[in-house]
């Protein structure tokens, strides 16, 4: 392991000194492709922290930067190719100590699922089938360096395209989730902590389920708990599954957010379909819920702010007055110019429209062509003008996971009429 992380090391050195080299010799946006082909090509070599650090780079300045330079960032995916059992083996050993992995029988040697920064095996313990989340040698220490590295490439690109907006907020909050990824043991409490708040929806006619963590059993790099039984999403799909079925699952998904984010402040942000199966019993569909590395807590404070916004521009505020509160929230600097704020304003306006049509007692339908064609030339159009805002910091994890249940929603072909979700986001509610 130390073998690797030195050579890691040694990797990353010379990687800067190519990238400061060709930033030298050329300041056309040619350069700046080529550094991020540079980069891009040793991160995928060296897996880590980057591949997940560099997917959400390339979803978040998706239209602020040229589309070839985000093409070459994006080929960072977060999944990666399994580590051999035998390095597994020897984490489980080393984190748990030999009496501990003695209690465990039957550990599969091939993984049932793999990512940048984990992989999970299943295994025996009392007599209970068990998921192993076993963390990646060296993953944790890449972190600061590779994160530090596509902040150097963004802020290239910025400079590049005459943006004058400030990364470091955003870099900042990225390199603060992907510390705490790494954390299991703050995992553990989130995941009991999550688990209580299921069980305040979870009803007869609506059932959610996560797995229960093993605590005497887990470590800051292994977390041991309960396997869940269920489909993935794309496997549900393939059996056929009713359109009424599907309007449950889609209702159960929308129903979770609305309590994540404006009740309870503890979202699960990653969107990957991999970290949600469904669980069919007795002919009932129900919502199981994996992976809690990437969950995020939001003060009240922060969402009341939110939902003041949203309030203020379905209510048709003055543009003015919607302005000033996106101002103080950070989604859009000051000195942005009259056009742009304009642009922002149509762009809200567009967000909150599935509410008006639900309230004309129509559904909404997430895989709308037109709705989403318009939302996308507009989003397009607005970000393409922007010269100071920078994408809002404190909002990129929640908004990656709204980007994620939209591609869920849409994937499941339904329509909802969405004005009940709207009464549960401002229940309690007072400005």
């Amino acid at each position: 392991m130390a073998d690797s992380f030195f050579k890691r090391t040694y990797e990353l050195t010379k990687l800067s000194l190519k990238v400061g080299f060709k930033e030298l010799r050329s300041k056309d946006i040619k350069s700046r492709i080529d550094q991020a082909k540079m980069i891009t090509e040793t991160l995928s070599q060296m897996k880590g922290a980057a591949m997940k650090a560099g997917q959400m780079l390339s979803l978040e300045l998706d239209d602020y930067f040229p589309p070839e330079a985000v093409q070459i960032i994006s080929q960072l995916q977060s999944s990666g190719t399994a580590v051999d059992f035998k390095t597994i083996e020897s984490v489980l050993k080393k984190e748990l100590g030999a009496e501990r992995f003695q209690q465990l029988h039957d550990i599969a040697t091939k993984p049932v699922a793999s990512a940048s920064i984990a992989q999970i095996h299943t295994a025996v313990y009392k007599d209970q089938k068990v998921a192993l989340k076993v963390q990646h040698p060296g993953v944790a220490k890449s972190i600061n360096s590779d994160v530090a590295l596509l902040k150097k490439l963004a802020q290239g690109f910025c400079a590049m395209t005459n943006r004058k907006m400030n990364l470091n907020p955003l870099f900042a909050e990225m390199k603060a989730v992907l510390l705490q990824e790494v954390d299991f043991e703050q995992e553990v409490e989130f995941l009991k902590k999550y688990k209580k708040h299921l069980q305040t929806i979870t009803a007869e006619d609506q059932k959610y389920y996560s797995p229960e963590p093993i605590t005497a059993m887990s470590t800051k790099k292994v977390i041991t708990m309960s396997w869940e039984e269920g489909l993935g999403i794309q496997k549900w799909l393939e059996t056929s599954p009713s359109l009424k079925k599907k309007e449950k699952l889609a209702h159960l998904i929308l129903n979770l957010y609305c309590h994540e984010f404006y009740h309870w402040g503890l979202v699960q942000t990653d969107p990957n379909f991999a970290n949600f199966l469904v669980r069919e019993e007795k002919g009932d569909v129900g919502l199981v819920l994996l992976d809690f590395g990437a969950t995020r807590e939001y003060e009240k404070a922060f969402r009341l702010q939110y939902k003041g916004l949203i309030k203020s521009v379905y209510e048709q505020d003055f543009p003015e007055q919607i302005i000033q509160k996106a101002v103080d929230f950070q989604l859009i600097d000051s000195r942005e110019d009259e056009e742009t704020k304009a642009l922002f304003i149509d762009l809200m306006n567009l967000a909150v429209e599935p509410f008006f049509t639900s309230q004309k007692k129509s559904k909404f339908n997430f895989d709308d062509r037109d709705y989403n064609t318009r939302t996308k030339e507009l989003t397009r159009k607005f970000v393409t003008s922007l010269k100071y805002s920078a994408p809002p910091h404190r909002l990129l994890f929640l908004h990656r996971k709204l980007g994620g249940m939209s591609s869920l929603l849409k994937k499941l072909d339904v329509g909802l009429n969405l004005a009940p979700y709207w009464e549960i986001i401002f229940k309690d509610y007072s400005d």
